[in-house]
């Protein structure tokens, strides 16, 4: 029984070691140092889910949020069809083509390899970068503004529209089916 033991505790050891360095060399790895869930334990805590740290200090905004109104000022301003102002659509690719706010870009970020490169191309050359989900409970919008600033955008010119889809189409402002300006726009019933 002994000898069983000692081979299965060998085996647990062999095998978490290798798990560590085929995660330290894979490109896709997890970092060990992030804590992945820091907004949830903090609302856990009675912290703001809204407050996040900054991966380099104290605790910041990371990012601002607007509300409804001031995002459909920067949806109307004429800088979105020039690129100055972007969306970003958090929510999984399904999701997107069933609507989303025009000219928005895909960010599904559980999958970020497939999308954040052009995502960035075009935020980096925006002025400002608006992220946004489902909207209430959903946190997405918080966790892909995150991964956008982790990828090196200016955390000032990124902000989360908190209100997300469900606000919008709510309050019958115009939506897009299907790929990004592809899709005829449509009003959103109220």
């Amino acid at each position: 029984m002994r000898l069983l033991l000692n081979e299965m505790l060998e085996v647990l050891v062999v095998g978490l070691l290798l798990a560590l360095v085929a995660n330290q060399v894979s490109p896709r790895g997890l970092s060990l140092r992030r804590d992945y869930f820091k907004a949830a334990s903090r609302a856990s805590h009675g912290g703001s889910a809204t407050q996040r740290e900054a991966p380099d200090g104290p605790a910041t905004r990371i990012p601002g949020t607007v509300s409804a109104e001031e995002a459909l000022r920067w949806f109307e301003d004429p800088g979105r069809l020039l690129g100055r102002v972007i969306f970003v659509d958090a929510r999984k690719e399904s999701a997107f083509r069933e609507g989303h706010i025009p000219g928005a870009i895909a960010f599904d970020r559980f999958h970020p390899e497939l999308t954040l490169p052009d995502v960035v191309l075009a935020a980096t050359h925006a002025e400002m970068v608006i992220v946004y989900c489902l909207g209430g409970a959903c946190e997405d919008s918080h966790h892909a503004a995150d991964q956008l600033v982790e990828a090196g955008l200016d955390r000032a010119k990124v902000l989360v529209y908190a209100g997300g889809i469900s606000e919008w189409t709510r309050r019958g402002w115009p939506t897009e089916r299907g790929d990004r300006g592809v899709g005829a726009p449509h009003a959103s019933p109220p």
